[in-house]
């Protein structure tokens, strides 16, 4: 290169040549040297020293090393930043998109991406001492963090080919051949009756009667099944499978997770690209809505976040050009129970929209709408008639009384007001949010909550038989509106001028959120006749309310183990508030001035509470990638934190906790995903230096000799790991426990 021209180059770049020959001649004469800039993306000082830079501005090098003012990026040239987009719309690359305190967001020449508060990145990166090596940033730690990442060889890819279900799929397979891989028809009823005990009372999107007769015409004559049923039919099935206890697989010849794979792979090939190029139905948009579900669960494996987003936004568009936002009134020629359908299925898009939009940092998307909620009834008013499916005579019952479908309407009340937070506080151009608007904001939260409290409340007393139901309903519910809670006072948490108010809604709201998750994880079965069970047929002619349930003396599936795995990102946030609070915090000073019946738990209580989680968040990290990032992180913060609470050495306990997150990876449980009821799995990592001969020793692990809190400890055993007994939980509350910042 011309040394003249080079003192012209921008820094950081460099040149390459093209040369047609060794000699630079051709027949035309000497070769003109063809140059070609290439941009750099890490910072000028760690490019020109060869080290890895983690992008921060500063990076986390230049700051060590008290050069942050040297820590400058090559700037985009003028063709570059026209091809990113103008300046209008208030999107620049290499502009910061967020303050350099919070690497929560990152971007790329090819794609910016943008992360609001909610998401896990966004609240990591405010505990600054554990950020680096969450990230794998720290020099010291970087070895043993990227034997760490080496772990990610155990959960399969994704490439993409077969959107959205991943490329699993035989497709020279005839359709007879794939139905004939669907599990025996008691096995598939039974798996029916699993989904419906578990995923409906939450997610509201088929209607039990009318599932039953479809199911029956299919044994019947499945040629005449349209594959967007089937399609329907496989999800829910494989649904069924993460809910289901493990004995109704015994003499089926495969595991739970077996039978998953084997469901979605049908799936795949009934979808085949048949949802997307034909006109949407009801029955489109059910199947996308359990698509939508079991990539929030983990069950589609190799799922991203990216990829969640995308489907989720494509349902909500598919679901709008149905105008299933709309109010039925407007089309007069919908029958009045496609017309209830429609609103059942709508409410239940605005619940996953509003849950992916949490999980991912992003604005809600259904804002403009207009439905009408679900009509106040319960299932026994739908029948079948020589003129089709109706509501009957059955006048809808009066507002206050439970039916079964008082939760939907509940909801269709509060996702406006907790999208219009989450969208508020997600939004990358929102100026700073007025502690008046935040006051008002919490004020009609608490309303809605007591007035949603009180109509579940009086349910229960109405209709002591549906009990555990609204239990879980009402734990749903709530982990919605304190995950909404945390977000609205993040900025009190994660600063030592945060209102002291503020913080108790956050610890609290926290605190809430685990009790939960302990509640889902350990809820205990009621083991009956499985033969029974096994047996249990669907009676499309009942006129019970559940048909698909009609056996009394069945084992009951485990009706909330899944949302562990659905609603782990919320638990991950609750956390990590936790440990913010912990470390910014003092917690004891805050419970000592509050004191009354909605005291804050103690310091030492809260470490308790984190390390159960941890337990639980281990039990689980083999489930998924997402489930085992969130593991490493929590765990590595952790070790963070206790080196600050006790001042002992960090690089130790961040071995301990490395020691930790390999033995629940590759000697715990496995990712059958139903609770703290299956059996050990160990896998024989060939060229990680562990096998089943040489597990980590028990210096490797967490002890209670290096934790604040000795009894709480996750200790080293070489048992199954849920033999450790998790604290009783109690879920209910004292009066004033929920106590809103600003009301």
């Amino acid at each position: 290169m011309d040394p003249a021209n080079s003192a012209n180059q921008p820094a950081g770049y460099f040149s390459t040549f093209s040369v047609l020959d060794f000699n630079g001649n051709t027949k035309e004469g000497p070769v003109r040297v063809q140059k070609r800039n290439r941009r750099v993306f890490v910072c000028i000082p760690c490019h020109q020293r060869k080290l890895k830079c983690d992008k921060g501005r500063p990076c986390s090098r230049c700051v060590r090393s008290g050069a942050a003012d040297e820590c400058v990026y090559q700037p985009l040239q003028s063709s570059q930043k026209s091809r990113q987009g103008s300046a209008s719309s208030g999107l620049e690359v290499e502009g910061p998109l967020k303050p350099a305190s919070s690497p929560g967001s990152s971007c790329s020449e090819s794609r910016v991406r943008l992360h609001g508060i909610t998401h896990w990145k966004s609240i990591a990166s405010e505990f600054g001492e554990a950020w680096p090596y969450i990230m794998g940033s720290d020099p010291e730690w970087q070895p043993r963090y990227r034997q760490l990442e080496d772990l990610s060889c155990l959960f399969s890819s994704l490439p993409g080919m077969a959107y959205p279900l991943g490329d699993t799929c035989q497709y020279s397979r005839e359709r007879d051949q794939v139905i004939s891989t669907f599990p025996s028809r008691k096995l598939v009823e039974t798996l029916a009756q699993c989904y419906f005990a578990a995923f409906e009372p939450t997610h509201r999107l088929i209607n039990q009667q009318e599932f039953a007769y479809e199911l029956n015409s299919f044994w019947m004559d499945h040629t005449q099944t349209s594959d967007v049923w089937l399609t329907q039919l496989c999800m829910m099935l494989a649904l069924g499978c993460r809910a289901a206890p493990n004995e109704v697989f015994r003499g089926s010849g495969r595991s739970a997770e077996d039978w998953t794979d084997t469901l979605l792979d049908s799936a795949q090939y009934f979808y085949g690209g048949r949802l997307s190029s034909l006109t949407p139905t009801l029955t489109t948009m059910r199947s996308l809505c359990l698509l939508i579900i079991a990539r929030t669960m983990d069950i589609v494996k190799g799922s991203t976040v990216a990829q969640l987003e995308s489907l989720m936004g494509m349902t909500v568009r598919l679901a709008m050009t149905m105008h299933l936002h709309r109010s039925t009134t407007l089309v007069p020629e919908i029958g009045v129970f496609e017309a209830e359908m429609r609103k059942r299925v709508w409410v239940t898009i605005q619940i996953l929209d509003l849950d992916i939009a949490m999980r991912t940092g992003t604005s809600y998307i259904c804002r403009d709408h207009d439905a009408d909620p679900p009509l106040n009834i319960d299932d026994t008013a739908i029948s079948f008639t020589s003129r089709g499916w109706t509501l009957g005579t059955t006048r809808c019952a009066p507002v206050g009384n439970y039916t079964d479908s008082s939760f939907q309407i509940m909801l269709s009340d509060i996702l406006p007001l907790l999208a219009e937070i989450i969208n508020a506080i997600n939004s990358p151009t929102q100026q700073k949010i007025e502690q008046t608007r935040l006051a008002a904001w919490a004020s009609q939260l608490q309303q809605k909550l007591k007035e949603v409290e009180d109509e579940l409340t009086n349910g229960q007393h109405r209709r002591p038989q549906k009990c555990d139901k609204i239990t879980i309903q009402r734990q749903f519910l709530n982990v919605l509106v304190h995950r909404t809670l945390m977000a609205m006072n993040h900025e009190s948490v994660t600063t030592t001028r945060g209102s002291q108010k503020s913080v108790r809604t956050v610890v609290r709201s926290a605190v809430s959120l685990l009790r939960i998750q302990m509640a889902w994880y350990s809820t205990p079965r009621k083991p009956r006749n499985i033969h029974q069970y096994q047996h249990t047929g669907l009676n499309i002619h009942s006129r019970s309310p559940s048909p698909l349930l009609a056996a009394a003396n069945i084992m009951q599936p485990n009706k909330s183990s899944w949302l562990v795995n659905m609603c782990h990102d919320d638990f991950t946030a609750a956390v990590l508030y936790l440990m913010i609070a912990l470390r910014t915090h003092n917690i004891d000073s805050l419970q000592s001035d509050y004191g009354g019946p909605g005291a804050i738990p103690s310091r030492t209580e809260i470490w308790s509470i984190i390390r159960q989680s941890l337990n639980i968040s281990g039990d689980q990290a083999r489930q998924s990638m997402c489930q085992f990032r969130a593991f490493m992180c929590l765990s590595i913060a952790a070790a963070c934190l206790q080196s600050i609470d006790t001042g002992e050495p960090l690089m130790p306990l961040l071995q301990d906790a490395a020691a930790e997150v390999e033995r629940r990876v590759l000697f715990s449980t496995g990712g059958g995903g139903n609770g703290p009821h299956e059996e050990e799995q160990v896998i024989d990592m060939v060229g990680l230096g562990l096998s089943h001969d040489n597990p980590p020793t028990s210096h490797h692990l967490w002890s209670a000799a290096a934790a604040p809190d000795h009894a709480a400890t996750i200790t080293a055993s070489n048992g199954h790991p849920h033999q450790q007994n998790l604290a009783p939980v109690s879920m209910d509350f004292p009066a004033g426990f929920f106590e809103f910042p600003f009301g």
